[in-house]
């Protein structure tokens, strides 16, 4: 059975660790306790496999993905801790392939509190308390981190070494078997530097909505903002003295960047604009063209209101280009955040994370997969409009599990469902087998007819 998390903390102590996230001491990395501003949890859902001998599959949130209000409640099923990857949840369970391969966890830290080693040293401590009291199985994972979560994971896998279990006395990249990056910016972001930033008149103030957007409050040299600033991989001018110098030692020592596979995505496309039917592509259009103050005076607006203004809002003097006033939603902030990024730096991003930085460029990972028009969001959530990204981590999954011969939909069950999707394929009405190539059975690198007869008479075997 998998290990529920009991919180340890009072309500008063969570408080205080969170009034410390905004203005925090150095005293705060001396005196933290392991552990106390993160949790580790199995997740719970009632669509779980029942298969077994899964290998564990471990998500691994962003900056300010855990609300610090629900913190102190997190047990692996409340629907505030699911919020984050929701949408690759409900993908995950409803996909009998990853159901059925793959033991789902999630790992939350609060923001602002600590340095990400030391995020890193407390996922450490928690695999190795689930492993003790079997709640996690003791062998190789994978992990999937989201923006900050990326670099969570390779300062696990780089700088933290275990103590217990099979990997004892190894550095935690041992037990990794590959490392998902979405959108993480492997290089840092110049959005979380500060002095270094001097876009040059009129663009300069608006330096002020990037703040608004992502810090809000946060200084530049405070966790976790400080592990976000620029490596300055790439001699940017201005950018020495503000340089990420723990980010830039981690990329220049690292042993296991080539168990990653770093997926990014540019808000602008190679025509630049958003990608078709992309419901953003006319604001990006709209904010690339306009003035320094028609871009601040749109922006104020928007954070005034918590409204984008439509052309037909006879309210203000600035409007946004659809007919009627939007919700102002964190999408529509990144795209804000995108067109300065690119006006200001000549970077396509995602709103936060350029491309290089998110890519991993100059870093040698294992793989890369781009997603035009996506944005930081869209890296956790995958898109309404021409969806890409869970396909694109299905795949990937998928290819790290061998199947066995007959196993075509890869749920380590050979049954009716294998043999009907045979024939699904056979006709032509699928083009998925998850399964090849292990689930083969005459060696034609296909699947069809004989491994559905195959699946029959196993699933027949099994029913006596």
């Amino acid at each position: 059975m998998k290990k529920r998390f009991c919180p340890r903390l009072s309500i008063g102590s969570i408080l205080l660790i969170c009034a410390s996230a905004l203005v925090i001491a150095p005293s705060v990395f001396a005196d933290y306790t392991p552990q106390t501003a993160t949790r580790f949890v199995a997740d719970a859902d009632s669509r779980e496999s029942n298969a077994t001998d899964r290998t564990p599959l471990i998500l691994i949130h962003g900056f300010t993905g855990t609300d610090d209000a629900t913190f102190n409640g997190i047990d692996g099923a409340t629907a505030a801790e699911k919020a984050y990857f929701a949408e690759f949840l409900d993908f995950f369970y409803s996909t009998a392939s990853l159901n059925g391969a793959y033991d789902l966890y999630r790992f939350h830290y609060l923001s602002n509190v600590v340095d990400v080693p030391t995020i890193a040293a407390d996922l450490r401590l928690w695999f190795e308390d689930f492993i003790a009291s079997g709640d996690l199985k003791d062998g190789e994972f994978v992990l999937i981190g989201h923006s900050m979560g990326g670099l969570v994971s390779r300062s696990y896998m780089e700088e933290q070494t275990h103590d217990a279990g099979t990997f004892a006395g190894e550095k935690g990249g041992e037990r990794v078997k590959i490392l998902i990056t979405l959108g993480t910016p492997h290089h840092g972001s110049p959005a979380a530097n500060d002095a270094a930033r001097d876009p040059g008149p009129g663009w300069d103030l608006l330096l002020d909505i990037v703040d608004t957007i992502f810090w809000r409050g946060v200084g530049v040299t405070d966790p976790n903002r400080s592990d976000l600033k620029w490596d300055n991989y790439n001699n940017m001018t201005g950018y020495g003295a503000e340089q990420n110098e723990w980010l830039f030692n981690l990329n220049g020592a690292s042993f296991y960047s080539d168990k990653i596979i770093a997926y990014g995505g540019g808000v602008e496309d190679s025509t630049g604009g958003i990608s078709d039917g992309y419901s953003l592509k006319l604001l990006w259009e709209q904010l690339e063209n306009s003035t320094p103050n028609e871009f601040s005076g749109l922006f104020g607006i928007c954070e005034s209101t918590g409204r984008l203004p439509g052309k037909n809002n006879f309210l203000s003097p600035f409007k946004g280009p659809y007919d009627n006033d939007r919700p102002f939603t964190f999408q529509i902030k990144l795209c804000f955040a995108g067109v300065l990024l690119d006006k200001i730096y000549d970077m396509n991003s995602d709103g936060l994370v350029p491309a290089d930085s998110a890519d991993y460029r100059d870093g040698a990972p294992g793989d890369t997969r781009w997603f035009e028009g996506f944005d930081h969001w869209d890296l956790k959530s995958d898109r309404e409009v021409n969806p890409k990204l869970f396909a694109a981590l299905e795949k990937d999954l998928d290819a790290l599990i061998p199947a066995e011969k007959g196993d075509v939909d890869k749920d380590r069950d050979i049954d009716l469902a294998d043999a009907i999707l045979c024939l699904k394929i056979v006709a032509g009405l699928s083009e998925s087998a998850p399964g090849l190539p292990g689930a083969d059975v005459d060696g034609d690198e296909a699947i069809g007819l004989i491994e559905g007869i195959f699946a029959l008479r196993s699933a027949a075997a099994s029913s006596k």
